[in-house]
């Protein structure tokens, strides 16, 4: 792992994020969540090398998934989640996504889809109608060969 940083769960991360969020008094909806935690994984690989977490995502319609988040909160619909959870993330992890998080909420949830599944896009390069795994490398590649200004602090 480069600068020691660990390597969570998306679930983990997702949490983090509904807590931050929750706290911050910008509660956010399943498909923001899914969005964060795209912008979220790709960024660390751009400044990191690694994945932020080890789950896959996947391409979905509206964008980027990770099933086991999105199957949590889904019966949330588009309304906003205000659970809290007692998560253990290391406060070097925190400061480094906490900025992108925030960065991300204040954005439009559209701005963000749009951001997410445009051209070029590993979403736009994997998905034909079906939800199919975006390969890491992919999302690697774009995030780390792309200067992109989407939820980048």
């Amino acid at each position: 792992m480069i600068n020691n940083q660990p390597q969570y769960c998306a679930k983990q991360i997702a949490y983090y994020i509904i807590d931050k969020c929750t706290y911050d008094d910008h509660p956010i909806s399943n498909l923001q969540l899914q969005l964060i935690l795209y912008f979220l994984q790709g960024n660390n690989y751009r400044k990191y090398g690694v994945p932020l977490f080890s789950d896959n995502i996947y391409a979905w319609p509206y964008g980027p998934v990770v099933p086991e988040v999105y199957d949590e909160f889904c019966s949330n619909g588009i309304a906003p989640i205000y659970n809290l959870y007692d998560v253990d993330i290391e406060s070097k992890t925190q400061s480094i996504i906490n900025k992108q998080i925030i960065h991300c909420y204040k954005q439009s949830i559209w701005d963000m889809v749009n951001k997410a599944t445009g051209a070029g896009s590993p979403w736009n390069q994997i998905y034909e109608g079906y939800k199919t795994i975006i390969p890491k490398s992919i999302i690697q590649t774009y995030f780390c060969n792309k200067i992109i200004k989407e939820c980048n602090t």
